[in-house]
């Protein structure tokens, strides 16, 4: 990641979790995959598939040693708000639907059964590659330790500034936000709060044009900042990697 030196986001933290995410906690977050062959499942109701969900319980989620509510089963450890897990089998019970983890181990569930309306676990979309952003927030963004907007998440190192550009290489979706793993390792930033764009996704056209600007700049100037050089070399290994080049966008050197 580079120009790691904005500001944390003064953006106002919502009351409601699922609210600033864009989520109807009333809308069943429920859905269907075809089950995973070769892998042992219980019998149905039951489903067994891979899925992923999302604490969403700003208190977190203590797993069971079986799929029940019976609160004399959890386990010691808690899974923190705005933690991703792997689910393995979604099996119907007590009015919910138990969640078997992959790991941590347990069993979890997605709507508290003595109140349906509090969802605890949500479904989201998660996808792997490798993606470009820039910081359009004025005061820039904090980074996180995990899919969150809390401030128990905030990372203590400060999040990149207005201008900045990342590196992303894991997306999670949940409702109207994006969470984006850094490809640095440094954590965890987001493209909507509160329905504001905090971070603009640069395709190639984009990239290419930031990349030529900063070989122009590394090679007219020995007083170029070590951070714009940092740019240049990351914009450079990003296009290489891509095999993308001015000429291919517009379309020369193909039949």
């Amino acid at each position: 990641m580079l120009d790691l030196v904005g500001p944390k986001d003064t953006l106002e933290s919502p009351k409601s979790y699922s609210v600033l995410l864009g989520i109807d906690d009333h809308h069943s977050s429920r859905t269907t995959q075809a089950p995973s062959q070769g892998v042992d499942c219980a019998e149905p109701p039951a489903e067994c598939g891979d899925w992923h969900y999302i604490v969403l319980d700003q208190k977190g989620i203590r797993p069971r040693n079986e799929a029940s509510y019976d609160k004399g089963k959890k386990l010691k450890h808690r899974i923190e708000e705005g933690e991703v897990v792997h689910v393995t089998e979604r099996k119907p019970g007590e009015g919910t639907v138990f969640l078997k983890l992959n790991s941590p181990a347990g069993w979890v569930f997605d709507t508290q059964p003595s109140n349906l309306a509090k969802v605890r676990m949500r479904e989201v979309n998660v996808e792997r590659g490798r993606w470009l952003y820039v910081v359009v927030a004025e005061k820039g963004v904090a980074l996180r330790t995990r899919c969150s907007f809390s401030d128990a998440a905030k990372a203590s190192a400060r999040g990149p500034e207005k201008g900045a550009v990342i590196e992303v290489k894991e997306r999670v979706r949940c409702g109207a936000t994006s969470f984006l793993r850094l490809v640095d390792g440094s954590g965890w930033v987001f493209d909507v709060k509160n329905g504001q764009r905090v971070l603009d996704q640069l395709g190639p056209k984009e990239a290419v044009e930031m990349s030529a600007a900063g070989r122009v700049l590394a090679q007219s100037s020995a007083e170029v900042s070590p951070k714009k050089k940092a740019n240049c070399i990351f914009f450079i290994e990003f296009l290489t990697a891509h095999q993308l080049t001015n000429s291919t966008l517009r379309g020369e050197g193909s039949q």
